[in-house]
Order: C-alpha cells, then structure tokens, then sequence
C-alpha cells in the first residue's frame, strides 16, 4: 500500500549516489582517460541503507530491501548497490525536480563550453553531466538485456517532439568539425584508424583489411586520385558523420511521419558517432549508413533499391551487414511463421539476401573469417568506459533509447535483440552496440518525456561537444599535453 505522501522517488538519487560512490567514474579529457574517481565505500554504504529505506516507506513490499542493504556492511558493495539501484529505478515515475536537475546540469554545461572556447578549461562545471553519463557502466549492459523485455510488449505510437530537420545536420557538423579548429594542435580528427586507410591507400594489397570492406577501400583508392590520400584518409569522417545522420533521417521517416528530424539529431549526438569520431572505424560507419537506407527502402517496399543498398553495405563492412541482417531475417520470417501475415517485398528480400547471411555464417563458424568468440561479460565494463576513451559510454541515452523501445517499431526491436544477444557469446561488446539504429528508440524515449524532453536532447548535444572538444589533447601556450 502507498502513502499519500510518496517520498519513494528520493531512494532513485540515494541509490544513484551509492552506484557512483562504489565503483567511481572514468571520463575523458584532452583524450586522456581518468580512472577510478569518487570511489567511498563507507558513504556508498550508508546511502544504500537510506534508499531502501525511502522505498519501503511507501511501498511496504520493498521491505526486503532494508537488510539486502545491511549486507553491504558484511560483503562488498559492489554485489549490492547494483540491485539496490535496479530495483529503485521502479520508483523513477513518481522522481520530481529531474526537470530543474537537468537544466541545472545543461546550464553548467554551457558555462564549460564557453569557458574552454576562451582556452579556460573549468572542469568541474562538467562533472555533472559526466556523472550521468559516465557513472553508471556497470549496470547498463544489464539494463540492455532487460530492455529486450520491456520492448516485448505492445508497440504503441508517440508523437515525436518537433524540431527542425537541418538542426540534425548542423549539430553533427560541429561535433565533427572542432577537431579541425586552432583547440586541436593536430589540425584533424585524431581518429584511431585513418592510419590502417592511409597505410593501405599508398600500398594497396590483397589481404583481410580488403576482403572485408571491398567496396569502401575501392571508393577510397578512386577518391584519393583527385583528393591527397593522407588528407582523405584523416578527413574521411566528416562526410561519413553526414551520411549517417542523413540515413537515421531516412529511417525515421519511414518508420513514423516526423520523426526523421528527431532520429537524425540523436544519431547526430550518439555514442555511436562519438565512437566513430574518436577510434575511426569508417567502412563501418559507412557500412550500416547504408543498411539504415536499406531498412528505408525496405519500409517503403522498394525492393530493388532495398536489396541493392544492403550488398553495397555487405561489400562494405562484412561484419556490421551481418549482425544488423541477422536481426531483419530473423524479425522478417518470426512474422511471417507465427502471424502468417508477411509483405511480399519483406519474403523477397529474405529471398535476395539470406543466401549471402548463410555463406557468412559458414565462413565464421569455419574460422575463415575470423571472430572474436569469449566471455563477453569479463570485459563488458572495461569496453563501454575505457575502449576508445570511454565514449560509447552515455549510460542516459542507452536508457532513454530502452525507454522508447515499446513505441519502436518490431523490425527496429528484433535488431536491438538480437545484437544485445549476440553478446553473450561475442567478445566485441562495444562493436556490437554501436551498430544498433539506437537512434530510433532514443528519438522514441525522448518523445515520451514531454516537457522533459527538452532539456535532455540540450543534454546530449551539450554531451556531443564536451567528446568532441576532449577527442584531441588539451593544448597550454601552443603546447599539447
């Protein structure tokens, strides 16, 4: 029985607090990655016995929560403040003052943004927002495996907050421009990979780089007849950054009237980009960008086009077509045996496509193509918050994209599940993530929150900058460090 008075939605901050407490924060800055912050065991300890306390004061079935929080003063409360912080997510209908936190949160993240633009680098004014982001890892892929039963249930439809469509383009160009402003002594996105382009750009050879991204190397050694090859192979994100966005806008248009401008912004402001723009990986970027515009076409039963753009992502990046294709066949004949009610173009793509699907898994499985099969779950925190300095760890934008998975279209769903699943035995959790269309669910989420959802898309933009201007090493009197 709930009291009149619900005070339950305090033990969401409490428990927060431990969760961060307990297993501190890694962020980045000047592309260096700082590990390890704020660890206080004690104080996490207290927290967690007042969150369970807060909850069962309104709501007398989370009693049992009071000495599952005692038992953090006997074991590490690394094995409690977990739960405690999963369990108290329950609680978040009824949190009040998230509105205010989050402009608090956005206005101090401004102050940051124009601080450093004068070379004054006031970090604490972002350690909010890292906090948010940042401090939460543990339990996020745990979170993705529930979002996979949240998003079982009955699809519904929400209106998609309004914003203008070239916001999407505008925001995504900056992120990926400031790298090439006087703050970066480099002059250039310091992205991993351009070298691996370069290398091969100035040597073409037969070897596994080429076999798995025939057609992208193929586009890049014809460009770099006209455009020098180091320049394209440094400069090669920005255009990639566009097509991208310019595919979630397709996507999200075909799958709800509207709701293109939305998807392309939070593809513009993704972990997925931010990964991208700090480790390279560009013919995988460039790989499901058109897959997404496959998905498009597909939506619209233009089959043709359909059919063509997915082998152009398959000769692009063999691995990224086959984990986003492995979900669309699986969604594709699940409706078409249980429901018996499948489009034609739909069972005709499968036609067109799935023998290629079918050769792929026969490669793996006889280790031609190599892949990285392990224990995934080892490595899952030291993935998502230190690989490629930590920026594919946004636990709030995995969170809000899980929240708008019951207005997801199934399609979408069916490729978020099977790549979530697909970690259990795949040691490439990061990879996996980024390759979802997390854009859709996350456009979805944000909708729901209404009046919230404002200032959270300020949010994440404010997020996208923050990595962009730290993807590069600070730099003191023309200095870098």
């Amino acid at each position: 029985m709930m009291r009149a008075n619900n005070y339950s939605w305090v033990s969401i901050y409490f428990s927060s607090l431990a969760l961060i407490l307990t297993y501190g924060v890694n962020f980045t800055l000047g592309r260096i990655t700082y590990t390890g912050y704020f660890v206080n065991d004690d104080l996490a300890r207290m927290l967690l016995v007042f969150s369970a306390i807060f909850m069962s004061l309104n709501y007398g079935y989370y009693l049992f929560l009071i000495p599952i929080s005692l038992l953090a003063y006997v074991i590490p409360p690394q094995f409690i403040s977990p739960l405690i912080f999963l369990v108290s997510l329950t609680t978040l209908k009824n949190a009040k003052g998230l509105r205010t936190i989050f402009i608090m949160i956005d206005s101090l993240g401004i102050a940051y943004i124009l601080f450093y633009i004068f070379r004054a680098y006031v970090n604490y004014l972002i350690l909010p927002l890292i906090l948010v982001q940042d401090g939460f890892t543990v339990v996020t892929v745990p979170l993705m495996f529930l979002g996979i039963i949240y998003g079982i249930g009955r699809k519904l439809t929400y209106k998609a907050l309004t914003i203008p469509w070239y916001l999407s383009f505008i925001v995504g160009l900056i992120i990926v421009l400031l790298p090439l402003t006087p703050f970066n002594v480099f002059h250039y996105p310091e992205t991993v990979d351009w070298r691996f382009y370069y290398q091969w750009l100035t040597k073409p050879k037969l070897c596994w780089f080429l076999y798995t991204r025939p057609l992208y190397l193929s586009l890049l050694l014809l460009l770099s007849t006209i455009i020098n090859a180091k320049i394209l192979s440094q400069l090669e994100i920005i255009p990639l950054a566009l097509f991208y966005i310019f595919s979630a806008y397709k996507l999200g248009n075909s799958l709800q009237k509207d709701l293109g401008p939305l998807s392309a912004l939070m593809a513009a402001v993704s972990p997925s980009l931010l990964t991208f723009l700090y480790s390279g990986l560009d013919s995988n970027l460039f790989s499901i960008s058109l897959f997404f515009l496959s998905l498009s076409y597909l939506l619209k039963n233009e089959l043709k086009t359909s059919v063509v753009l997915s082998y152009a992502s398959l000769l692009s990046h063999v691995y990224a077509w086959a984990q986003l294709e492995g979900g669309v066949i699986l969604y594709i004949l699940a409706e078409y045996i249980i429901f018996h009610d499948m489009k034609k173009s739909y069972l005709d793509y499968v036609k067109y496509t799935s023998p290629m699907f079918i050769i792929g898994l026969i490669l793996i499985f006889s280790r031609i193509l190599p892949v990285p099969l392990g224990d995934s779950f080892s490595n899952i925190y030291s993935q998502l918050s230190l690989l490629s300095w930590g920026s594919a760890n946004a636990f709030l934008y995995y969170f809000i994209s899980i929240y708008g998975l019951d207005g997801t279209h199934k399609l979408i769903y069916t490729i978020y599940a099977t790549s979530i699943l697909a970690i259990i035995p795949l040691a490439v959790v990061q990879n996996l993530i980024i390759d979802i269309p997390l854009f859709i669910p996350a456009a979805v989420g944000v909708s729901k929150l209404k009046n919230l959802g404002k200032p959270i898309i300020l949010f994440f933009i404010i997020w996208g900058l923050y990595m962009s201007l730290n993807s590069f090493p600070y730099i003191y009197n023309g200095v870098s460090i």
